[in-house]
């Protein structure tokens, strides 16, 4: 494939740009996170790609960014995005399809059904987010709250949605882009170890888990 640079948000405190590695076919530039269990940066490890991976801070480093991307152009920056070629691709959720594409649908369905039913976890996944980043910003209650409440209503709602296919992951034995999405929602909530009432889920974060690049990376990410 094609060069490519993404773009996405720090939790750190820099404020500067890191290059942390630069390889022959993929640039990434993310905004840092001391987690780094990203799901774009997930799946390109599963798939085995060659990368780099830049990642920004929060203020004025983005803000930076921002400016230069409308002055170039580009409608309404967010991150994450891509550059291929000069090319921008924007949005978490279509830059893994646009991805999968390029990889001859290697994270996506097999037929329409499965592909509608990623999409449905999909937007599912997407209001999960926006409860985990409310209570991020909310007081020890809040928070509290949200571990009691939000969590578990999401844990209960992807206990289920394992079940619609036989195998550890969303549509079955094949791994799609949503798993990615799922997996990184529990590690930003927290919730990988409160799955003992959800044996699917479990089991699904034990078959992601010892994937052999991802095994691999997820090693790296504890020296």
């Amino acid at each position: 494939m094609e060069k490519i640079t993404l773009y996405y948000f720090d939790n750190g405190n820099s404020g500067k740009v890191h290059v942390l590695a630069m390889l022959k076919s993929f640039l990434i530039l993310f905004i840092s996170s001391p987690r780094s269990r990203q799901k774009f940066k997930l799946m390109l490890e599963d798939a085995g790609l060659d990368h780099g991976y830049v990642r920004l801070a929060k203020g004025e480093a983005w803000g930076i960014k921002k400016a230069q991307l409308l002055k170039d152009g580009y409608i309404s920056p967010t991150l994450p995005y891509i550059e291929i070629n000069g090319s921008r691709f924007g949005k978490t959720a279509p830059i893994m399809r646009y991805i999968s594409a390029k990889l001859d649908n290697k994270y996506n369905g097999s037929n329409a059904e499965e592909n509608h039913f990623l999409e449905y976890a999909t937007e599912i996944t997407e209001s999960w987010f926006d409860c985990v980043k409310h209570s991020f910003f909310g007081d020890d209650g809040k928070k509290a709250e949200h571990r009691v409440t939000s969590t578990l209503k999401y844990i209960d709602l992807f206990k289920k949605l394992y079940t619609t296919y036989t195998g550890p992951y969303l549509i079955g034995e094949k791994i799609t882009y949503v798993d990615f999405l799922v997996y990184h929602l529990l590690d930003d909530d927290f919730a990988l170890n409160r799955l003992s009432g959800s044996p699917n889920l479990a089991k699904f974060v034990q078959s992601f888990e010892r994937r052999p690049n991802m095994k691999k990376y997820l090693a790296s990410l504890t020296v």
